[in-house]
């Protein structure tokens, strides 16, 4: 179902976990979307969850940003991208995790 988390449903509970340990489970842009797409799951098809857990698998919850993820925009010390497509790019980003939250129900 994912590649980048671990998502578990414990009774009423479920847990996400971010699963790239090696790298300090840091937020590459794969690892948001499905962060997104595990959220809007629990709010669709997870009728009676009571509690929703994230976590990161290894020694850290994350890292932030996954800088590899970001060396193809960076070029010679300037950003290669023009800063309003970065600026646009980086607000969907955190964007869409909070609008898949924003869809749980509340209790």
């Amino acid at each position: 179902m994912f590649k980048t988390l671990l998502y578990e449903r414990v009774g009423n509970t479920v847990w996400i976990r971010f699963n790239r340990p090696d790298a300090l489970n840091a937020l590459s842009p794969e690892l948001i979307q499905e962060f997104a797409r595990a959220i809007r799951h629990v709010s669709t098809e997870e009728k009676d969850v009571r509690a929703l857990v994230t976590t990161g698998q290894g020694k850290a919850y994350s890292a932030g940003v996954d800088l590899k993820a970001l060396q193809g925009v960076i070029q010679d010390g300037h950003f290669a991208a023009l800063e309003e497509d970065m600026h646009r790019g980086a607000l969907e980003a955190v964007d869409t995790p909070c609008k898949a939250f924003r869809s749980l129900p509340s209790l």
